[in-house]
């Protein structure tokens, strides 16, 4: 029972941590497609079993993913303003 409480109270501080690191680098507001492709590939990572340092993955997701997620997350922006405008 006690390892159980344990084990739900570390994946609630995980998830918690890992959406201080989301906002933190969502804070430009370029940025929140490259922050947001970073946080799924962390909790990827916690999917597949695997047990990945949070800060290291999420930043090593980050950059390695920046350029093709910056992109797409310009045009849907684009997109979005777009369909606003119209409406």
């Amino acid at each position: 029972m006690v390892n159980r409480v344990y084990r739900v109270l570390e994946v609630f501080t995980d998830l918690v941590y890992l959406n201080v690191l989301w906002l933190v680098t969502c804070l430009p507001v370029v940025t929140i497609a490259p922050a947001t492709v970073a946080m799924f590939g962390v909790v990827r990572g916690w999917i597949r079993g695997k047990d990945v340092p949070t800060t290291r993955e999420f930043f090593s997701q980050f950059r390695e993913n920046f350029g093709l997620s910056l992109a797409v997350g310009l045009v849907w922006a684009v997109l979005g303003t777009v369909l606003a405008a119209d409406f």
